[in-house]
């Protein structure tokens, strides 16, 4: 298990990797919790083509929470419609900081139906770590 993840931020300049700001604990837990979600098969001849992705949040004081949702963007390029102010999360926009691949990674590409529940378990199994979690 890992004692950090990594937070994806993309920008203007591209993509970059940087540690995110999690204690352990913290990191180990949210892992677990999100390991036990999971990707349903989907039927021959389909191509799926929605993601789920997890955001970062960080608020005043160091506090941090997490936003689930649900896209049939890639995970970057709807984070940063969020920031860009497109059909965004205001929570997202103003509190973003980037995104936590290795909570959401194993679940896509997904189906639209089984991206619905993958959203709804993942922010339940995310939740249950004590993080504070938000929805779109």
């Amino acid at each position: 298990m890992p004692d950090w993840i990594s937070l994806r931020v993309p920008g203007a300049d591209g993509v970059r990797s940087v540690r995110a700001p999690l204690d352990a604990e913290t990191t180990n837990a949210l892992v677990r919790a999100a390991r036990t979600v999971h990707r349903h098969a989907w039927p021959k001849g389909t191509s799926p083509h929605y993601s789920v992705y997890v955001v970062l949040l960080e608020y005043v004081g160091a506090r941090f929470r997490l936003y689930v949702g649900r896209t049939w963007h890639m995970p970057e390029e709807r984070y940063a419609s969020h920031k860009a102010g497109t059909r965004d999360a205001g929570r997202v926009r103003l509190h973003g900081i980037g995104l936590l691949p290795a909570l959401y990674r194993h679940l896509n590409p997904l189906d639209r139906d089984p991206s619905i529940e993958a959203e709804i378990k993942l922010a339940v199994a995310l939740r249950a770590t004590g993080m504070r979690v938000h929805q779109a």
